[in-house]
Order: C-alpha cells, then structure tokens, then sequence
C-alpha cells in the first residue's frame, strides 16, 4: 500500500503530521511520501520528503497547489492523506483521476481561519465559502479524521466516515520518573507570542504579581507574531520595570522543549476570546505541561475545563482578566507543594488517557480498512 501525504500550509516534520501520524502507519506500511513545504528532497527514517514551494502570504496559494497535483500525480499513491482544504481540493483531482482513497485530515478551523485574514466585513462572506467549498469536497472523501467533538458534529451532517483523532501527545515525549530536578522557572508559556494568545494579558498580571511584593519570574518560548508587537510587549517590560522577571526564548526544537519544561512550575494557557478558534480548541501545549508534571493556569473555555477539572490540574481563570490571572499566580507560589501534588494528577491524566497510543492504532484500522476495500 503506497500512501502520500499532501500539505501546503505544514512543515513535513509537523508534530501531527510525522511524529504522530506517519511514524504510526509506518509500524505496518513501508511506502510513504510527504510532499510538503521544505527545501530539499530528503528521507527521513525511511520516509521521502518531497518538497514543494511555501506560500509566502495567505493569497500565495496557488503555485504550491499546481506543484502538489504534479508531484502527488507522479507518486501515483493507493491512499492521499491530506491536511487543509487547498490539498484536499487536490487530493480530490487526484482521487477523480487515479481512482485511489482519499482521507481529510481536519486539525484546523480553517475557514475560520482563513477569514481572520480579510477585513471584518468581508471575513463571514469568505468564511461561508470556504466552508461550503470544504463541504462539498469533504463529501468525496472516503474518510475524514478531526480533533474534538465539535469538528466530529460538524462533518457528521455530510459525511458518514467521520472519526476522531486527537491531536494528544506521544508517551514517548515524556519522563515519567521522579528525577527531582531543579525548578527554576517559576512560569512558562510556549508558543506564538501574540495578542490573540495572551502574551499581553500574562504581562499585566506580572505587574500585578510584582505590586503585591511577589518573587517570580517568567519563561516566554516563542517567536513573537510581529516586528510591532515585539516593540510594543518589551516597553511595558520597561514601563512595569520587569526586565528582571521576564525572559524570552526564541523557538526551540521540539525535541528540547520537554527538557526546559521540566524546570518550570506552571504552564500559562491564556488564548484570548477575540479569536473564535481558540475558544474551541484542546490546545496542545496544555498536554505538554500536563505531561510534564506542571499545574496549569488556562482560560477557561468548554474544551480546556472539561480537560482540566476531571484532572484536578489547574486553575480556571478568565484570560482577559489580568487580576484573575495574578490571583491564580499568587495562589500557586504560596501553596507550591499542594500544586506539585496536582500537577501530579495532570501528568497522570496524560499517562492514562491524553496520549497518542489508542489513536495511532485508531488511525492503522482506519488504513487496513482501506486497504481491504480495494
């Protein structure tokens, strides 16, 4: 069983994409390309890689498309696994012209996404295109895989291969043992270093946190989301006199991040509301803390609280309210060693029940059910 992977908006090595998904059906089948973004035609642990351009800008979309249908064309593959609507549109050519299977890949709010691009008055109008557009092809799909219940509901009233496959982290990330290592982070964010994500929020809770005599400090790991916004978060550091509370990492290889997570005490998850998408989400870097051992302070959204209160991991808090957030800060740096406790029970959580093992052989059944219908 020869199968492609086609994406145009992620990196080959995307943690979904090949750590998760591809080094699982790699277990039972031998023969699997990516064709993604990249700069070079490689192989990696007996995977091709075959690159196509990046689009440069949200409009740039359609030179990477004409490459991916010419490259996943030549692969001639029984099954194209595709990852956002640009390659599902292509998967669908490819299905109409080779007679192979087809499986969307839905990890995204895409069209949500897409729209946060175009002036507000425009961004339903071409949020409702997209999403009649994905419907569509989404019904010629011979199986579509998404992330949580609420994508599951919404391509269930069109297709009826729907299957959920969290986007969970592997066990394999994580150190399990007590090794009673240094702590000597207090707080720790890691992502894009946004507005949208809350960088600003953490940052007004800090001064906060620094009026009521608290020591601390903070850990931000992430590329900021732009020049201005850079310029804009390190004169509050300077305004609110915290350049000694606050440091930044610049994007790290995910191999290492566990290993810096491992020092901190606390993991920030502050998406903010003004952007649909993040209220509807299992954020990823909320397993990793959990992983890790790190109690969490997160915004307090259906899919993270129903993560968070069964574990007893956290504290809810509203992330657009700074002195909840400060609250939340306080509470933990005075009662550190019930939070190690908690922090604890999240770790066990993942252990047991937010990990990647029950859904890669999920996704194989999906594969041989393939096969045996061809």
């Amino acid at each position: 069983m020869r199968i492609c992977i086609l994406t145009s908006g992620h990196s080959p090595f995307d943690s979904r994409i090949f750590y998760k998904e591809v080094l699982s059906l790699k277990q039972k089948y031998k023969d699997i390309v990516i064709i993604a973004p990249y700069d070079n035609n490689i192989e990696v642990q007996g995977i091709k890689i075959v690159k196509i351009n990046s689009r440069k800008n949200w409009w740039n979309r359609f030179w990477p498309m004409i490459q991916l249908y010419s490259k996943g064309l030549y692969q001639h593959a029984d099954v194209y696994h595709c990852h956002e609507p640009d390659s599902l549109f292509i998967g669908y050519l490819l299905k109409r012209r080779l007679r192979c299977k087809l499986i969307y890949d839905s990890h995204e709010y895409h069209p949500e996404a897409f729209a946060e691009h175009m002036h507000s008055s425009l961004s339903w109008i071409v949020k409702r295109i997209i999403y009649f557009t994905e419907k569509i092809i989404a019904k010629k799909a011979d199986y579509i895989i998404t992330v949580n219940d609420l994508l599951v509901k919404k391509f269930e009233r069109y297709q009826p291969n729907v299957v959920l496959i969290p986007n969970y982290p592997r066990l394999e990330m994580f150190n399990f043992k007590n090794d009673n290592i240094h702590k000597d982070i207090d707080f720790i964010y890691i992502g894009e270093l946004s507005r949208s994500r809350g960088s600003s929020i953490i940052i007004e809770a800090s001064r906060i946190l620094k009026k009521r005599n608290m020591n601390f400090n903070i850990c931000f790991i992430g590329g900021f989301s732009s020049l201005e916004y850079e310029s804009e978060i390190k004169s509050l550091i300077d305004r609110y006199k915290l350049q000694e509370q606050v440091n930044f990492i610049e994007w790290i290889e995910h191999s290492k991040v566990n290993s810096i997570l491992r020092r901190a005490k606390v993991g920030l998850v502050i998406l903010q509301p003004n952007v649909y998408r993040y209220t509807v989400c299992e954020p990823i870097k909320l397993f990793e803390y959990m992983g890790n051992g790190l109690p969490v302070i997160a915004n307090n959204y259906d899919m993270v609280r129903n993560i968070i209160l069964p574990s007893e991991c956290g504290i809810l808090v509203d992330p657009t309210n700074p002195n909840e957030i400060a609250d939340a800060m306080e509470e933990i740096l005075k009662n550190q060693e019930k939070w190690i406790k908690r922090g604890k029970k999240g770790m066990l959580s993942v252990k047991e029940k937010f990990n990647w093992k029950i859904y890669g052989e999920k996704l194989t059944k999906i594969y041989m059910e393939l096969n045996n219908n061809n």
